[in-house]
């Protein structure tokens, strides 16, 4: 009789579906509100303070050769862990931020290049990395990085969920 009820058990913890009760559905994503690194429902247009910093000097590599934004408050109110988010401005809108020194020197320069230093880049960033900015964004989100254990020829971040921010408006 306890051999049975061992085994039984055994089956059920070996064949319960794992993912069931923690798993979370395309369609409760479209249903419940995904609270992002802002604090506020992801597509919620809010007014942020932050300030431009550079991705080089942080650890991810992900990050590096890109401007992000460092939020200190949300509609006015503090945020105490001040994430660093990527961010994109709205194509079409007169929004005049740089994701990276490519674009940072096409907005000073009034042209593109194909090439920048060191130099050329520390340069740049004089009077824009460290500048605070008010701005209306909303955050959005998305899957990326490639799963575990499928082959792939080269080195990727695991397969996870990342938030970014959308400009639409900078207050001078």
């Amino acid at each position: 009789m306890k051999i049975c009820a061992v085994i039984s058990l055994v089956l059920c913890i070996i064949f319960h579906p794992v993912y069931a009760e923690s798993s979370i559905t395309v369609k409760s994503l479209n249903e419940t509100p995904v609270i992002g690194v802002l604090g506020v429902p992801l597509g919620t247009a809010t007014v942020i303070d932050a300030t431009i910093i550079s991705g080089s000097n942080l650890r991810g590599k992900d990050s590096f050769g890109k401007y992000l934004l460092k939020v200190h408050s949300v509609n006015g109110k503090e945020i105490y862990n001040e994430p660093a988010v990527q961010f994109y401005v709205i194509k079409g809108l007169s929004v005049k931020l740089a994701r990276n020194g490519f674009e940072l020197y096409k907005l000073k320069h009034g042209k593109e290049t194909s090439i920048l230093s060191e130099n050329d880049i520390a340069d740049l960033e004089k009077g824009y990395v460290g500048k605070r900015v008010k701005l209306r964004v909303y955050e959005a989100g998305k899957f990326s990085g490639a799963p575990e254990n499928i082959p792939i020829p080269w080195q990727d971040k695991g397969f996870h969920f990342q938030t970014y921010l959308f400009v639409f408006e900078k207050y001078e």
